[in-house]
C-alpha cells in the first residue's frame, strides 16, 4: 500500500491549522484563569500632600441655630431742640410757664445757666462788621510786682481780650513772657477793665481786642 505525498498547499494549511488551535487555547486559558478575580480601581496622585503630625481629625459638626436678632425698639426722636427752644415770654399769658432752657419733653428745673455752658460761651463779632469799638472807661493802676521792683525789671504785657456786650472782660490771654511773676499781674489787672461795649449799628456786641498794659520804672 502505497501514501500519497502530501503537496506544499496541504503542508502549509495543516501548519497554520496548528498555529490557530494552540493560539485559541492559549487565549482560553486565560480567560478562565483571569474570571475569577475582582478589579481595584486605582486613583493616581501626581502631587502627594503630606499630613501634618499634629493633625486632629474631627467628625463635621452640626450647623448650630441662628440667633434671631431683635428688632429696635422705637422711640420718640426729637429734633432741634437747644437751650434757647420753646421758651415763654413774661407777656404771653396763654403761653406755658418755664424757665428759659427747659422744654415739654423735660423735666421742669430751677437750674441757672452756668459760664461753662454752651449758650454761655461769647462768640465775638468779626471786626469788618463792628461800626464802633470798645473804648476804655476804668484801669487799675499797673503796679510791678516786688520781685520785679527789687530787680528793676520792667516789660509791655501783650493781651488778647474778650470783651461782651456789656463792656466786661470774660477771657484774657497773655500773648508774651514776662519775668518775675508780672504775667500773672497782668491778667489780674485786665480782669478789671471795664470798656464802653463795641457795637454793629446801634447793638452792642462781644468783640475781642488786643490790649497792652505797661510797667514802667516807679510803679
Amino acid at each position: 500500500m502505497t501514501v500519497k505525498a502530501l503537496t506544499p498547499i496541504q503542508i502549509s494549511l495543516s501548519i497554520h491549522l496548528s498555529i490557530l488551535l494552540v493560539g485559541a487555547s492559549i487565549y482560553v486559558f486565560k480567560l478562565m484563569k483571569f474570571s475569577n478575580q475582582s478589579i481595584v480601581p486605582l486613583t493616581i496622585i501626581e502631587e502627594p500632600v503630606v499630613v501634618p503630625s499634629n493633625l486632629v481629625l474631627q467628625p463635621p459638626k452640626e450647623n448650630a441655630p441662628t440667633k434671631e436678632i431683635p428688632k429696635p425698639v422705637e422711640t420718640q426722636k426729637v429734633f432741634g431742640v437747644s437751650r434757647n427752644a420753646i421758651t415763654a415770654g413774661e407777656s404771653e399769658e396763654s403761653a406755658i410757664n418755664v424757665k428759659k432752657g427747659n422744654t415739654v419733653v423735660k423735666e421742669q428745673d430751677d437750674l441757672t445757666l452756668k459760664a461753662t455752658d454752651a449758650d454761655s460761651i461769647l462768640i465775638p463779632a468779626d471786626d469788618f462788621l463792628v461800626t464802633q469799638n470798645v473804648k476804655l472807661i476804668f484801669s487799675p493802676k499797673a503796679q510791678r510786682t516786688e520781685e520785679a521792683r527789687k530787680e528793676g525789671y520792667t516789660g509791655d504785657a501783650q493781651l488778647s481780650l474778650l470783651v461782651d456786650k456789656d463792656g466786661v472782660v470774660r477771657s484774657v490771654q497773655l500773648l508774651n513772657e514776662l519775668k518775675f511773676g508780672l504775667g500773672d499781674r497782668a491778667i489780674e489787672i485786665a480782669q478789671q477793665l471795664k470798656f464802653s461795649p463795641a457795637q454793629i449799628k446801634g447793638e452792642p456786641v462781644a468783640v475781642r481786642i488786643k490790649f497792652v498794659i505797661l510797667f514802667k520804672s516807679g510803679s
